[in-house]
């Protein structure tokens, strides 16, 4: 099956997150990802790793939990729908690792503070180790002033810091240190699926911004372009508007559910990940949502009432901690698809996980018509393990508080799902 030009980008950011499904030290998983990688990009296209892979976790010794961030950047010669074919690198990071407390609760999940994000990115060098971000406090939230999310400059932070590690591609050098010496290169993409697909919006826009580094100096700002997927809001209006004016839209009015489509966050309308973080009701994407995704207002006396009031208790914690921060948070423009028929309103909390894991990444591949390797026919390497449904609901904004109902379901140890 030879797949198109977006299905090659969307496959490179879901080639990234293949490591979603295990837990292991940070030592293992990068041997995982360095086993499985290549065969993933063969079985995608013409496509040459160009830096790393890298596999980084916080507490890179633990058993428990998965990589806290997985990225590479890889070469080949994609053909455009101008019929042209151009020298490409396309950058891919890695869903949020299942259990993986960096991610969720440091990066995406750490939305009660917010960075000044031009005030930080001014701060590059043009040479050495960028600042790490520092917060600016509700109080001094100034209205047109772009800000994104701590956890999102952080995730930022270690994408940009981190150098490819030795015996991978381009080892010794960082992201940043790669992009800015290609030679040869036309097009640069920017890709990445769940917590990717925040993380890889913000990543370029941070290149584009950070006149000091330049790190994209060789490259045209037209030709720069991003495709994430499922993604959370980085942060809040300006922002959004920002990314806009430097990446806009292509095409301005794509058709329903079209994935051929640049500088928008593709997301599956049943999918609870980008509704996250936005806490205005009446938005397409809203965490005020996730209550009713599958299924609007049931009986309370009723097992799907039981689950919906359950899930709406825990998603005004999640408002509470994005109002924390003095901003509202806005996505940055979506396009949406729905595949398939909506789901059954679950009568237990693991039927609303179960639905929320089928929504958040089966529901991508059979959209865009991905033929890629299952994860279950990857051959971890020894202290690798497949995670089990409890260290799922630790993966998704709201469920991450409802682990206690898998328990008392006796779901907890059950091998999350392919």
């Amino acid at each position: 099956m030879t797949l198109d030009t977006y299905q090659q980008v969307a496959s490179l950011a879901m080639a990234a997150s293949k490591l979603t499904l295990y837990v292991g030290n940070e030592k293992s998983l990068q041997c995982t990802f360095e086993k499985h990688l290549p065969k993933a990009l063969k079985a995608i296209g013409d496509w040459t790793l160009s830096w790393g892979p890298r596999v980084w976790k916080l507490h890179s010794d633990a058993m428990l939990g998965g990589p806290d961030n997985t990225w590479f950047a890889t070469t080949g010669h994609l053909k455009f729908p101008d019929g042209q074919t151009y020298p490409t690198c396309v950058v891919a990071i890695g869903a949020t690792a299942l259990w993986s407390k960096e991610d969720w609760e440091n990066e995406d999940f750490d939305v009660k503070h917010v960075v000044d994000f031009e005030q930080w990115t001014s701060q590059w060098p043009s040479s050495g180790e960028i600042p790490f971000p520092t917060d600016t406090c509700a109080a001094k939230i100034q209205p047109k002033t772009p800000y994104i999310a701590r956890g999102t400059a952080k995730g930022v932070y270690q994408l940009m810091t981190q150098k490819a590690p030795e015996g991978t591609v381009a080892a010794g050098k960082t992201l940043g240190e790669h992009i800015a010496s290609l030679q040869g290169v036309k097009k640069l993409i920017f890709t990445g699926h769940s917590l990717g697909g925040a993380l890889s919006p913000t990543l370029a826009l941070c290149m584009a911004k950070a006149h000091n580094a330049n790190i994209l100096r060789n490259f045209d700002i037209s030709d720069v372009l991003t495709y994430p997927l499922a993604g959370a809001s980085p942060g809040e209006e300006n922002f959004a508007k920002q990314f806009q004016e430097t990446f806009p839209p292509i095409p301005t009015y794509p058709t329903s559910g079209e994935y051929q489509v640049w500088n928008y966050d593709l997301y599956n309308a049943l999918d609870i990940v980008p509704q996250a973080w936005c806490q205005q009701a009446g938005q397409p994407r809203d965490l005020l949502n996730i209550p009713g995704i599958y299924g609007n207002h049931p009986a309370k006396w009723s097992l799907q009432g039981r689950v919906y009031e359950s899930v709406m208790g825990k998603v005004q914690k999640e408002v509470h901690n994005a109002n924390a921060s003095g901003v509202v948070y806005r996505p940055i423009n979506g396009q949406s698809f729905k595949e398939g028929k909506t789901p059954a309103i679950p009568q237990l909390f693991s039927g609303f996980l179960l639905h929320a894991l089928r929504q958040h990444i089966r529901a991508y591949v059979d959209h865009l018509k991905l033929n890629l390797p299952k994860a279950s026919e990857l051959d971890p390497v020894e202290g690798v393990r497949v995670k089990t449904l409890k260290e799922r609901a630790r993966d998704f904004p709201v469920l991450r508080y409802l682990q206690d109902e898998l328990v008392k379901e006796g779901q907890d140890q059950t091998p999350a799902p392919f």
